[in-house]
């Protein structure tokens, strides 16, 4: 029985792998296709923009999972059913149940490599495929934080905490130079705007570094020539991709608690957290396409079949996604409500099937 366990798992092994593999070229390469685009602005070269791919395509491991999940075994279970090899199991006396338990085996040891990997590899690279990338295009280093964003400039640096709106910033300090690593100003201000084409700042404290002292100054406003138009500030926002979870749940909180909203990035939480439920119930989900109707069906025809599920079931888990951020709904509830949906198609099919 265990050499029976091992083989229906290489097989669903191999499947999913393969289907993984193609997706992951084929989206991989129209990233790379998009990215052409930016090529010539700045420094940003051909060779930058394949890095910058190569980089982010870790990402795309975790987010085609599932859809490989369900395609990889319906690839498998399908080439054994044409093989008759299914019929033979059946025939032996071996119930469907006893066949899906090494098929949800195999796949949950897929399953946790690609989490494994997703978690400990993709939020770094995609971190520094984004900063590199910038740093490409605008000449500006940039470093982002959880706690707020750090970029240089020609006359010194400027620190970020909070990206309110697309011209809106809170928490806002820069830190002037005179020259060398010599500070001449220091200016903090609580909150700051784009309006004019200049940069408002409120609640400003500046603090000024001369020969014989320091000068303090505070006020309620100021414009401050900031080298930042509000067209930028998309690249100084963290992404979820670029953290893992628990700096996703640490961040979460950070944003509860400085009373911002912290919906996307409660939503990609929850889907993280929901990935291996939703893994899992595709992986059971390609066993009724296979022995509702062993010899009746193509191959071709069950994966295209599996194919349009699984692409419904994305577009679905993003369109519940976003109708939880549109209308105040719980994340949680946007993330698990397309697997709880997934649960439903399953016990039918398993139901009309058997």
């Amino acid at each position: 029985m265990k050499t029976l366990n091992r083989y229906i798992g290489m097989r669903v092994t191999a499947g999913v792998a393969l289907v993984l593999t193609a997706l992951l070229v084929l989206f991989t390469f129209s990233d790379f296709l998009g990215e052409l685009e930016d090529v010539g602005k700045g420094h940003y070269t051909v060779g930058l923009a394949l890095l910058y791919v190569l980089l982010t395509s870790p990402r795309w491991l975790v987010e085609l999972f599932p859809v490989s999940a369900l395609l990889g075994s319906v690839v498998a279970l399908g080439t054994m059913a044409n093989a008759n090899e299914l019929v033979v199991l059946r025939g032996a006396g071996l119930s469907v149940a006893r066949i899906t338990w090494p098929v949800l085996k195999a796949g949950a040891v897929v399953m946790a490599l690609v989490l494994v990997f997703g978690e400990g590899v993709a939020p770094k690279s995609e971190r520094y495929a984004r900063d590199l990338r910038a740093q490409a295009i605008t000449g500006q280093a940039t470093l982002r934080t959880a706690r707020g964003v750090w970029t240089r400039y020609a006359g010194g640096y400027l620190h970020i905490g909070e990206v309110l709106a697309s011209d809106r910033l809170g928490d806002v300090t820069v830190y002037e130079r005179s020259g060398g690593d010599r500070l001449r100003r220091w200016v903090h201000a609580q909150r700051a705007r784009y309006e004019r084409g200049r940069w408002l700042f409120e609640g400003v404290r500046l603090v000024s570094y001369l020969p014989d002292g320091l000068r303090v100054q505070s006020t309620p406003q100021m414009y401050w020539p900031l080298p930042l138009r509000p067209g930028e500030l998309k690249r100084l926002v963290i992404p979820p991709d670029d953290l893992s979870v628990p700096a996703l749940y640490d961040y979460v909180r950070y944003l509860r608690r400085t009373g911002q909203d912290p919906g996307r990035y409660a939503l990609a939480l929850w889907r993280r957290v929901s990935l291996p439920l939703i893994s899992a119930t595709m992986i059971v989900l390609a066993v009724p396409f296979v022995f509702g109707s062993l010899r009746a069906v193509s191959i071709g025809q069950r994966v295209v079949v599996a194919a349009l599920v699984g692409i419904g079931f994305q577009l679905l888990q993003q369109t519940a996604g976003q109708a939880a951020l549109v209308y105040h709904l719980p994340p949680a509830l946007g993330a698990f409500a397309p697997a709880a949906l997934a649960l439903l198609l399953v016990m039918l099919l398993w139901r009309r099937a058997y």
